[in-house]
């Protein structure tokens, strides 16, 4: 049913929200942090990753229509819990500003948050290092085929630091505000903005990013050749400061190596990811 819905955002900032192709399911009891963003029809089309009891970081282009999230739940026939969205506020600046927005949930939820990742207790994130990617969107090249279960895949990272203008790297961001997935196949897409991009290993994992837009590929399909993610190491200060989440490099606490751009400079330039996205009924991503 998923594949009817048109997601049509007002503003030039709208982009369209980029499934989990090549994933697997997720199993039943481990959703952890990652939620379904919902409409006020009850249908989801972004995702989202709890960062505190009543706060939740998805796409700056999905927060206008956000109603509701899906707690603890893998399995849209089997929603665990569904808890109201009160408010949201998207990331200041101009059109390239980071693609993060903040969800005030109606209430304080018992599921764990995410664990930010950050130079002072992270592993290392470099060029080829694996990702995990988790989402509630399409599962095909062409953003047709929709899934009713929480998506997870592993990927490796292309670009850390997002440098490359060909691929769609925002030149306002760089170098560290985005970074960039190999594709090949395995790719967020239609229904993934806002999921989260997780590093580490030894079942210990850090929420390094959230899926923004697909990578540049006017030969290709939609979907599958790569995605682009909003790194949240360099918005910890506002992150901190407008979700009060509690978070390293600080307040006051030893640097960890925190990037220097601080995303609040009003960016320049933007393409609008979602501008096409309600035209072509969630087929595609604009900037393919």
């Amino acid at each position: 049913m998923w594949s009817l819905l048109l997601v049509a955002m007002a503003g030039a900032d709208d982009r369209p929200a980029p499934p989990i192709l090549g994933g697997t399911d997720v199993a039943a009891g481990d959703a952890g942090p990652v939620l379904a963003v919902v409409d006020r029809d009850g249908v989801p089309y972004c995702t989202a990753v709890l960062l505190s009891p009543t706060i939740a970081i998805t796409a700056a282009h999905c927060h206008g229509r956000a109603n509701a999230v899906w707690v603890d739940t893998v399995d849209a026939d089997d929603v665990q819990e569904l808890v109201g969205v009160v408010a949201s506020t998207p990331h200041p600046g101009g059109e390239q500003r980071p693609d993060v927005a903040l969800l005030e949930l109606a209430e304080a939820v018992r599921t764990p948050a995410a664990r930010l990742w950050s130079s002072c207790d992270g592993p290392v994130v470099d060029d080829g290092s694996s990702a995990i990617i988790e989402g509630w969107g399409a599962t095909d090249p062409q953003a047709t085929i929709w899934t009713d279960r929480l998506q997870r895949a592993t990927v490796a990272i292309d670009e850390a630091r997002c440098t490359d203008d060909e691929f769609g790297c925002w030149p306002a961001l760089q170098p560290d505000g985005e970074l960039t997935t190999i594709g090949d196949g395995v790719d967020t897409c239609v229904g993934d903005s806002g999921g989260p991009i997780w590093v580490g290993t030894g079942g210990e994992r850090w929420l390094l990013g959230v899926a923004s837009r697909a990578v540049i590929d006017r030969d290709g399909p939609p979907c599958g050749a790569g995605g682009i993610f909003v790194r949240l190491d360099p918005i910890r200060a506002w992150l901190q400061e407008q979700g009060d989440v509690d978070l390293p490099c600080v307040g006051g606490q030893r640097d960890c190596g925190c990037s220097q751009y601080n995303g609040t400079s009003t960016p320049v330039l933007a393409l609008p990811f979602g501008l096409l996205f309600g035209l072509l009924a969630r087929r595609r991503r604009a900037s393919r």
